[in-house]
């Protein structure tokens, strides 16, 4: 599917207006920023990035350097010549130094300032910070109310500019899969990112192979048509979910990666396995859509289940793609 052409992203539409970025220093937080100024440039967003202190050592140890103004001084210094380029670029930022434990205090800060994502290195500096994944990240991934993106060590240069690729959204077809595909779509909205809706079809002994696969192609379908797109870029095929999620990211030229944690994943004292090991092998960032909250008496949904996003405004209706629907083969 060829790239969108309009006449820029809409900021009234754009997805991400807030953007959180945790920075350790590392070069692994470095990354991230670069891609947090990327999505902020498409978005018209502004950024936050924050820095964590550690606690001080307990029962009289000495002074942490939180409580030391010349060390917050220095490190308010070097948050501000990090965040620099982003200025340069047009892109709003505000600083912030928080102190505690570094998931916690993110979160925190996620929810006081209503983020809209937070963009977060899987990987960090080792000692006081020490962001790896199944840590810092882990808890941010489970816990955190708004999506977060994550940027791997090998996530390639050329991934970092939003729209120049494309976006693979992959959904299991529950409920909770079409929060991900509004988001999937309203990024590729502000990115002009063409999206490949992908299902993975696992238990292959459960279901006869035609009606399986017609089917789900037939339901991806009905949601790019739901959020304004023509079908024609949906792709059902069978195997573990994981490895064909990666699979169709290396060989779809996929420079983003959305996936859902919602359901058991998305409370489970660790990420589900399959949202994890894309985070951590991806090579791409990848974007984390927490599911919806149980849905209570009274809510209300739109026929079928799918909810329908409002139409992009003065945007033209993206060229229909190679037919992408055929099954393929893990």
């Amino acid at each position: 599917k060829a790239p969108r052409r309009s006449s820029g992203p809409s900021p009234a539409a754009a997805p991400f207006r807030r953007i959180l970025c945790p920075v350790d220093f590392s070069p692994f937080s470095r990354e991230a920023i670069d891609h947090a100024v990327a999505l902020a440039r498409r978005c018209g967003a502004e950024i936050t990035a924050v820095f964590v202190f550690p606690l001080a050592p307990p029962e009289g140890g000495a002074s942490g350097a939180e409580t030391d103004p010349g060390v917050r001084a220095t490190v308010a210094k070097d948050l501000s010549e990090l965040l620099e380029p982003a200025r340069a670029a047009g892109v709003r930022v505000a600083l912030s130094l928080e102190t505690g434990d570094a998931a916690e205090a993110i979160l925190a800060k996620a929810a006081t300032m209503s983020a809209d994502v937070i963009v977060m290195a899987t990987h960090g500096r080792s000692g006081l910070n020490r962001w790896v994944l199944g840590s810092v990240t882990d808890q941010v991934l489970r816990r955190a109310e708004c999506p977060v993106l994550t940027v791997a060590p090998s996530t390639s240069k050329a991934a970092r500019h939003p729209g120049g690729l494309r976006i693979l959204c992959a959904l299991d077809l529950t409920e909770g899969s079409l929060q991900t595909a509004d988001t999937a779509f309203a990024l590729a909205r502000a990115t002009e990112a063409p999206v490949t809706l992908l299902h993975v079809v696992e238990d292959a002994a459960a279901t006869p192979p035609g009606p399986a696969v017609a089917g789900r192609v037939h339901r991806l379908r009905e949601i790019a048509v739901a959020h304004g797109e023509p079908p024609g870029d949906e792709v059902v095929v069978r195997g573990r979910p994981r490895r064909e999620i990666l699979r169709l990211a290396r060989h779809g030229e996929a420079g983003l990666v959305v996936i859902g944690a919602h359901g058991h994943e998305a409370t489970s004292p660790c990420l589900g396995s399959t949202t994890q090991y894309v985070v951590r092998h991806a090579g791409v960032p990848v974007l984390t859509v927490r599911g919806p909250e149980p849905r209570t008496p009274g809510s209300k949904a739109a026929p079928g289940g799918t909810r329908v996003s409002s139409a992009r405004p003065g945007t033209a209706p993206a060229p229909r793609a190679r037919g992408a629907g055929a099954p393929g083969r893990a």
